[in-house]
């Protein structure tokens, strides 16, 4: 074939070769060998530009191919030499988003043109949820797992990783697609735009061709497979046959094909019987024999084994004709080989096949087995069709070269490496916050605001970073793209950020971003005004970790307030309440509210509060949203919430929603609700939300010990949609709380939003709520009284 290609520019490509670490074994066939082939195609066609084989450390570098090695233009690399690279497994999901952050500086310092990414699939390598380190290029071969989920994902999680995989390869700068038809796929199921898609169809090894008789003969008469015992014999193969090239995956349609040749009469087995080439598992072996005595062809069929390319080019041209009827192909490569080597083909109607296959082939519904079997008695009973088949075949296979291969594969590189990144957007925002399935309002108020923005303002590019141990759910990263901490920087190098947002509060998952905060000052959003109890528990933790947290909090509270918590420390007992107490009135803001260009207070008592405290901020208040778990088309109805949750539809139901905690004074409560039960005894007392195992504990057995254990659920860390169920379901929703907490409630919001009435402790912080949607009660110590 003449070589079209015209390179307009050498590049510097990374080829992510990592599923070579599969093995030796493992790379005979299938997507690693068509790597290697695709690789040495382009080796030998593009000679300018320089191409880096990126593997593990510690790869078997023996299983890449010696003309790929030893390349002039080919660098081996292996990496990245990083601590959270070696020390983690690979398939550490917690861990994730931090390898990959580790993987994509590693593969920056390289300084490619074009990255690509050959089996974006879930392998024995990390999957990278994302890659921005430069342009790349990702390597569709079919969308099987996702057409087809009831047979290859009845796990969730291996359902998952796939899905991130193919969010991976939708967010390519190109795709290659290995044919037209999964190019279409790319379009319908994934909503790929065509025009970032490259057709780069694979082409037949050279080992595939026509042979001498007497070469086919010598080839298949060495032939060993295994016994139905384990061992391995010699095989015969007959001078006639039929040949499948399949296995048991569920698209290849194996029983369909057993049960077309069953069909066939005995005479006709007989003469020409089925030989099933290609590698199966030994416990493969006993299932595929089962299923021919089934069909009662078990004395029929001929298992070949694990077979090498020269040997199975063998089988090919000695074939009487080749079935390879399936249900789904991404390319279907036997077709081509079949035809290169001269075979008879028979193939199906469904995916790339008629489009490999063209008019040099029989095609079949794979479904209509009563046609297979047709099909397969009129080419073996028929010289001259076969005949006329062999002559189309060796047609239509020239089509598929090597050298087509690599122009349109380079083709796309230069594409990928010329391709304009810049998003079409107004405002690049940087968002640092907890996100689920992080337990924390926070995270679930970033979750709202990450699903509005994708959803209402398309000319926001929003970009999350997060903390260690932190793999966000599929949907969220989905609506945004979702970086480990540490990529930041890599970001802002590459494009700065118009905005950065820090969602801050008392937790110790927010203290990942307290240098970004001074380093990179933005958007301060304060859910409440308690950071001090957030650096204390974080400073505990660090060697020499109390000595610091004292120094800090002179620094910034003055000398004053660190003598006041010298002589607090010097008590014979220090409550938790006396800690915070002190801790809230120092709440250490002052660093982040005088970097941040703007801080965020979620409810007008906040802010008059931080206004207060810090005259000089710039401030605004932006009251908290929630979402309504009673509208729109997933919203629940009372009766629809009460079987949800399972909860009896006349039960009385009094709920606390939220986070499990004791300042939510929940003993009170269970005290409270045990007079109820006296004048209410159908009543029934749901707590809902995450927690503590052992806080969890504590309330079963405080209320064992109150004697309404019968009448008392707690429900720890259920899903959102669960938790929402439970706020719609309740006849009435109790949130307390300590007099002096400064931030606004997510419980109190999405209490309202589920329009359930409302007991709430009668605080500070709240008094914005309007007294007509709700009942207050005084806050503690006199709230129990008034709550009965």
């Amino acid at each position: 074939m003449t070589n079209v290609y015209a390179p307009r520019k050498p590049l510097r490509v990374g080829v992510d070769l990592r599923i070579l670490g599969i093995g030796r074994r493992g790379i005979e066939r299938g997507i690693p060998r068509f790597i290697q082939e695709q690789l040495q195609s382009l080796l030998a066609l593009d000679t300018e530009s320089t191409y880096l084989l990126l593997c593990d450390p510690g790869a078997d570098l023996g299983v890449i191919r010696p003309e790929i090695r030893g390349a002039p233009n080919v660098q081996v690399v292996c990496g990245p030499d990083d601590p959270i690279w070696c020390a983690t497994p690979w398939h550490d999901e917690a861990s994730m988003l931090a390898k990959s952050s580790a993987y994509q500086r590693w593969v920056e310092r390289l300084r490619l043109d074009v990255y690509h990414a050959t089996a974006p699939v879930p392998t024995c390598s990390l999957t990278v949820p994302d890659f921005d380190a430069c342009p790349y290029v990702a390597t569709a071969y079919d969308l099987i797992p996702l057409i087809y989920p009831a047979q290859f994902h009845p796990d969730g999680a291996a359902a998952d990783t796939y899905h991130r995989c193919l969010l991976f390869t939708e967010r390519a700068t190109r795709l290659a697609a290995i044919s037209e038809a999964t190019a279409r796929d790319l379009v319908r199921h994934l909503g790929v735009p065509p025009d970032r898609i490259d057709i780069t169809p694979p082409a037949p090894s050279p080992t595939f061709r026509r042979l001498p008789p007497d070469v086919t003969r010598v080839v298949l008469g060495a032939l060993n497979h295994p016994s139905r015992r384990g061992s391995r014999r010699r095989v015969r193969i007959p001078s006639e046959y039929v040949l499948a090239v399949s296995a048991l995956h569920y698209t290849k349609n194996l029983p369909n094909l057993f049960g077309a040749y069953a069909a066939l009469s005995g005479a006709t087995r007989e003469r020409f019987p089925l030989v099933l080439g290609g590698h199966l598992e030994a416990d493969e072996i006993p299932i595929v024999w089962r299923l021919a005595e089934h069909f009662g062809i078990d004395s029929d069929v001929v298992l070949t084994g694990r077979l090498a390319e020269g040997e199975l080019a063998a089988l090919y041209n000695g074939a009487t004709v080749v079935v390879h009827a399936s249900h789904y192909e991404g390319f279907g490569l036997p077709v081509v080989e079949a035809m290169r080597c001269g075979a008879p083909v028979i193939t199906g109607t469904r995916s790339s096949l008629p489009e490999v296959a063209g008019d040099a082939a029989i095609l079949v519904d794979s479904e209509d087995t009563a046609a297979l079997t047709q099909a397969i008695a009129s080419v073996v009973h028929d010289e001259e069709l076969r005949h006329e088949l062999r002559r189309r075949g060796f047609e239509q296979a020239a089509r598929h070269t090597p050298e087509a291969l690599a122009a349109a594969t380079a083709a796309c590189y230069q594409r990928a490496a010329s391709a304009n990144d810049a998003a079409a957007t107004t405002l690049r925002v940087a968002l640092w916050s907890p996100v689920p399935p992080q337990l924390s309002g926070v995270a679930d108020y970033a979750e709202d605001l990450i699903l509005a923005l994708a959803q209402r303002r398309p000319d926001v590019d929003l970009e999350v970073f997060v903390d260690d141990g932190v793999l966000p759910q599929l949907h969220l990263m989905r609506s945004a793209r979702i970086h480990h901490h540490s990529a930041f920087e890599r970001r802002l190098r590459q494009a700065p950020f118009d905005v950065c947002v820090y969602q801050a509060g008392a937790a110790r998952l927010h203290m990942y971003m307290e240098e970004a905060m001074v380093r990179s000052p933005g958007v301060l959003v304060l859910h409440d005004l308690h950071w001090s109890r957030a650096v204390h528990e974080n400073r505990l933790e660090q060697h020499r970790g109390a000595m610091r947290f004292r120094g800090e909090l002179a620094l910034v509270e003055g000398e004053a307030a660190a003598r006041q918590w010298d002589a607090l420390q010097r008590l014979p007992v220090v409550s938790k309440a006396a800690r915070q107490a002190f801790l809230d009135e120092h709440p250490m803001l002052a660093p982040l509210v005088s970097a941040a260009t703007t801080c965020v207070t979620l409810s007008p008592e906040i802010g008059a509060e931080l206004r207060r405290r810090y005259p000089r901020a710039v401030q605004r208040v932006i009251p908290l949203g929630v979402s309504d778990p009673a509208g729109g088309d997933a919203g629940f109805d009372r009766a629809t919430a009460r079987s949800y949750a399972g909860l009896d539809q006349r039960t009385f139901v009094v709920a606390a929603l939220g986070l499990l905690d004791p300042a939510k004074h929940l003993e009170t409560l269970l005290a409270s609700f045990a007079v109820l039960l006296e004048t209410r005894p159908d009543a029934m007392l749901v707590i809902v939300g995450w927690s503590d195992p052992a806080y969890a504990a504590a309330l079963r057995e405080e209320a064992g010990r109150l004697g309404i254990a019968a009448a008392v659920r707690v429900a720890e860390g259920v899903p959102r949609r669960m938790f929402e169920a439970y706020a719609v379901a309740s006849d009435v929703i109790v949130t307390l709380r300590d007099p002096g907490l400064k931030q606004m409630s997510t419980a109190v919001l999405r209490s309202l939003a589920a329009g359930r009435p409302l007991v709430m402790s009668d605080i500070a912080a709240w008094r914005s709520i309007p007294d007509d949607a709700c009942v207050r009660v005084a806050a503690a110590p006199h709230e129990g009284a008034e709550l009965s």
